[in-house]
């Protein structure tokens, strides 16, 4: 798998971008913070669209801090299946940020099968997960 990380910031937004490149997939995640929160882009596979939206906010199980836990809204494309991906997004995002996360998701393959989505399930995951990483090696070199 390649990885590809870049990272630009103009004002006060500051916008990372991930793609992970394997055979014959592709997908990307533009990422942009906005103050504490977070809007996501991921796109991939034979043409990018919107698909599905996702809005993850940061709730807690009856006001208790100590037990943090996820709402997430949703809007889907009819016939589409992004708002999976969305939501494994989102809730990745906001658990680790512990921010709001709005993901837009459009990964479309003609005739994907079992294996293609779980590579693009996988792929987006780790685009996540990389995203965090990026995150915090570059809040810790402004420290």
């Amino acid at each position: 798998m390649l990885y590809q990380i870049n990272e630009k910031t103009q004002h006060s937004l500051k916008q990372y971008t991930i793609t992970i490149h394997e055979d014959k997939y592709q997908v990307h995640l533009i990422a942009t913070r906005c103050g504490r929160d977070w809007n996501v882009i991921l796109a991939g596979g034979d043409s990018h669209h919107v698909g599905a939206a996702v809005l993850g906010i940061p709730a807690y199980i009856d006001g208790d801090r100590n037990r943090p836990t996820v709402t997430l809204s949703s809007m889907c494309v009819p016939g589409h299946k992004d708002d999976e991906l969305a939501q494994l997004v989102a809730c990745e995002l906001v658990r680790h940020f512990s921010a709001t996360v709005s993901v837009s998701v459009g990964i479309h393959m003609d005739q994907a099968s079992a294996e293609d989505i779980r590579w693009f399930s996988k792929a987006a995951l780790l685009c996540s997960r990389r995203l965090e990483e990026q995150v915090k090696m570059t809040d810790c070199e402004n420290e």
